[in-house]
């Protein structure tokens, strides 16, 4: 199957941005520096092509549907709502972490991973049968999505419209310089900002404006490479690299995500009975105290050269003076501050645990 093109691709390429598939879609890996894209996005803002992300749109009977299907309290939900949220198997396995946006009293829409797409489309339509008076639709590609991040975003977008922007983990309809848009506070690098839902064929003018307005706030178009370490360094987690459908929302500190007040999401049995017996692995954070880069799948050491556990994720910020990472470990865990050492092409490597934040 080849891959497929963004409505942004032919922005990214006259930009001479390096394209990489990902997801089976063609991205932009990075413009030029990627050291400089994630400064952007820490220092000022960076605009990122977000556009193979999938989106379903639910309506109907969607709340009774919804709160079976994902661990928040969806019956809470006000219109404008959105809420980071896991979808879990029998076993409390991390099938999906997913945002799920509140359009409408009987109206939501759900944005899911890209890798996802047609795994969590199956799952859904699947316990979907069960419901009457239940519309459930895959608009993937139906939209585009900008992401606009970094602490000089919310300014850009203000000149842009006269009207308020939405919360923190809120969502409006808006028009953007005449482009009408669904903005959500929402993002996946640490920083404040939004992200852009549009129509594609309206994708290319809404880059170029913001590219255009964003100039005196410094702003940096930026890629995967950008949008990979800034999410590390925020301790924002990969599905299907740091989780996955054998993680659970206890051993990845998702637990937050799961909301005592409902009493019926699939995997909740399994998730109960794990907080009375404990886990047996966790994921923690860690920095290296000597040179190198620990990649996914390295091997973790104990202080006896003993493997206790995977590395998940590795990155060298440009922010941060060694490298750092998250890695899932065995029972007993570690306590941050205690010495670990990571296995980098046979050379044990001396690193700290640490908290799995590092910002």
């Amino acid at each position: 199957m080849s891959a497929q093109k963004t409505p942004l691709y032919y922005c990214h390429e006259a930009l001479k941005a390096h394209m990489v598939t990902f997801a089976n879609t063609w991205m932009p890996l990075r413009y030029d520096s990627e050291k400089e894209e994630h400064l952007a996005v820490r220092n000022a803002v960076g605009l990122f092509d977000v556009s193979h992300m999938g989106e379903f749109m639910l309506e109907g009977n969607v709340r009774d549907f919804l709160q079976k299907m994902l661990t928040r309290d969806i019956y809470a939900m006000k219109s404008g709502k959105a809420l980071y949220a896991l979808m879990l198997n029998e076993r409390a396995g991390i099938i999906e972490d997913l945002i799920v946006y509140c359009l409408g009293e009987n109206s939501f829409m759900l944005c899911v991973n890209a890798a996802n797409i047609e795994r969590d489309w199956q799952w859904l339509s699947d316990h979907a049968s069960a419901y009457k008076n239940l519309s459930l639709l895959n608009v993937s590609n139906e939209y585009a999505q900008l992401a606009l991040q970094g602490k000089n975003a919310l300014s850009l977008l203000s000149a842009l419209s006269s009207e308020a922007m939405p919360k923190r983990f809120w969502c409006k309809k808006m028009s953007l310089d005449n482009i009408n848009c669904l903005v959500a506070r929402t993002g996946y690098t640490g920083e404040d900002g939004v992200e852009i839902f549009v129509d594609p064929h309206k994708a290319e003018q809404l880059w170029h404006m913001l590219l255009e307005k964003g100039r005196a706030q410094n702003i940096k178009p930026c890629g995967l490479a950008a949008r990979d370490s800034l999410r590390l360094e925020a301790g924002l987690l990969l599905q299907w690299t740091d989780i996955n459908d054998q993680t659970t929302p206890l051993e990845a500190h998702l637990d937050f995500a799961v909301d005592k007040q409902n009493e019926t999401f699939i995997g909740k049995l399994a998730h109960d009975a794990q907080i009375l017996s404990g886990t047996k692995q966790s994921l923690v954070g860690f920095r290296l105290l000597e040179r190198g880069v620990a990649r996914h799948g390295f091997t973790v050491l104990n202080q006896d050269h003993q493997p206790i556990g995977t590395v998940t994720s590795g990155s060298w910020p440009p922010t941060k003076d060694l490298a750092i990472g998250l890695a899932m470990l065995e029972a007993p865990i570690p306590n941050p501050g205690t010495i670990i050492y990571i296995d980098i092409r046979n050379r044990a490597v001396k690193a700290e645990v640490t908290a799995p934040r590092f910002l």
